[in-house]
């Protein structure tokens, strides 16, 4: 096998991976909205956690371009 194949490889791999979190993330931040009220004040920290999670979710979206491009 070239090194080419196994780079391609890796990258494939973290490719899938960086996909299963961003659709991790999303889920995650979709049931936040779903618990939150707008009526009341959020003091559960639900709007934190939504936030966190599309952070968490935009990361891994840069990160799967740069394994898109490579592989």
């Amino acid at each position: 096998m070239s090194t080419m194949a196994k780079a391609g490889s890796k990258e494939a791999y973290y490719l899938s991976f960086n996909r299963d979190e961003i659709f991790k993330n999303l889920i995650a931040g979709e049931g936040h909205f779903r618990n939150f009220n707008s009526q009341k004040e959020d003091s559960v920290g639900f709007l934190n956690c939504i936030v966190k999670h599309l952070a968490d979710a935009e990361g891994h979206c840069d990160e799967a371009v740069s394994h898109a491009l490579i592989a």
